[in-house]
C-alpha cells in the first residue's frame, strides 16, 4: 500500500551476516536493561509465506544466535560500550538461508578429489550448480567448516528425500534447506578410497553431534547414493554399517544395518521409493524410474533377510 515503509527485515539491513545480527542484538540487551520497565523481549519466526523471508528465524538458527549471546556472558555494566568484533567474517562458498526449514536429514557424501579442489569447486564462478556442503572431513582427520549449519549447502539438490516436497523455496531446492551435507576427503574414480581411521573417527565425532544437535533419527541419516540412486554412488566402499552403529552406539543398537533400521522404518522405504518410481513413470522419466527399481530390488531383499526369510 502507498505511503507504508517497505519492508526490508534484518537479512537485508545487516546483508545476512548472523555475526553482524549478533552484534546488534548485544547491543539492544543493554540498551533494554537500562529501562526498570522492560521485563522480556522476543524474536520471532515470521511464518511460511515467502514475502517475509529476510524475517525469518528458523529455530535452528535462533538456537545458534542464542549460544553465541550466551556465550558471551550477561551484561552486567550497562554504561559499557559495544565491543567492536572487527571484521565480520563471510561464506565464501554458495549457500543460500534455510527460508524457515527446520534441519531434520544429514547426508553423508564424498569429494571424488581433494578437500583443496573440493573447496576450490564450491567457490569457483564456473560452477554452474553453484555446490557446496557444510564441512569436509580430511583423510587426516581434520575437519574442514565451509557453510554453517544454520545456513543451507548446496550439496544434494537434485535428490530426493522421503516426504520432502520435490519444489523449491526462493530458487533452492527443498532438499538442501531441510538437510545437512558432510563430505569426506576420497580420491576421485576409479581408485578405490581407504577410509582412514582418523578420518572415520573424525567423521563419526561430527556426525554425532549433528544428530544430537538437531535431533535427527537413524533413518534419516543417508548416504548421497541412498537419496539418488540413479546418479550418484558415494560415499563409494564406505563402512556404512560400521559407522551407523559408531554414530548411534548410545541406543545400543545392533550393528547390522538393516537390523539396525528394523524392519518397519525398512518397509516403509520401500513403499515409498515405490511410489517415487511410479511418479516418474507418469513424468515419463523411465531410466530414472528403473534406477530407483533396481535399489528397491536390494531393499526387499534386505527386509526378507530381516524378516527370517
Amino acid at each position: 500500500m502507498n505511503g507504508l515503509r517497505p519492508k526490508t527485515g534484518w537479512r537485508t539491513l545487516l546483508s545476512g551476516n548472523a555475526d553482524r545480527y549478533v552484534q546488534e542484538i548485544v547491543a539492544f540487551e543493554r540498551e533494554v536493561r537500562k529501562d526498570a520497565t522492560v521485563v522480556a523481549y522476543f524474536l520471532f519466526v515470521a511464518g511460511p509465506n515467502s514475502d517475509w523471508v529476510d524475517f525469518d528465524l528458523s529455530e535452528a538458527f535462533l538456537r545458534d544466535v542464542g549460544a553465541r549471546v550466551c556465550a558471551l556472558g550477561p551484561v552486567t555494566d550497562v554504561s559499557t560500550p559495544v565491543v567492536d568484533y572487527g571484521p565480520v567474517p563471510t561464506v565464501r562458498y554458495y549457500h543460500s538461508n534455510r527460508c524457515g526449514q527446520d534441519i531434520a536429514w544429514l547426508v553423508i557424501h564424498d569429494t571424488e578429489g581433494s578437500e583443496a579442489a573440493a573447496r576450490a569447486w564450491w567457490a569457483s564462478p564456473n560452477n554452474p550448480y553453484r555446490s557446496s556442503a557444510h564441512k569436509i572431513i580430511c583423510q587426516d582427520g581434520r575437519i574442514l567448516p565451509c557453510v554453517p549449519y544454520y545456513l543451507a549447502a548446496h550439496h544434494c539438490g537434485g535428490s530426493t528425500l522421503p516426504g520432502v516436497p520435490a519444489g523449491r523455496i526462493n530458487g533452492t531446492s527443498i532438499v538442501n534447506l531441510v538437510s545437512i551435507g558432510l563430505e569426506l576427503e576420497a580420491p576421485k574414480e576409479p581408485a578405490c578410497p581407504v577410509w582412514p581411521k582418523a578420518q572415520f573417527d573424525a567423521a563419526v565425532a561430527e556426525a554425532r553431534k549433528v544428530v544430537e544437535t538437531y535431533r535427527i533419527p537413524r533413518e534419516r541419516v543417508v548416504r548421497h547414493c541412498d537419496i539418488d540412486p540413479g546418479n550418484r554412488r558415494d560415499p563409494r566402499n564406505f563402512p556404512w554399517a560400521e559407522f551407523l552403529a559408531a554414530v548411534f552406539q548410545r541406543e545400543g543398537l545392533p550393528e547390522d544395518e538393516p537390523a539396525s533400521l528394523g524392519l518397519a522404518p525398512l518397509l516403509r522405504k520401500v513403499i515409498w521409493w515405490t511410489e517415487e518410481a511410479a511418479r516418474q513413470v507418469e513424468a515419463g522419466k523411465h531410466e530414472r524410474a528403473l534406477a530407483i527399481l533396481l535399489s528397491l530390488v536390494d531393499l526387499a531383499k534386505r527386509a526378507l533377510r530381516l524378516a527370517g526369510g
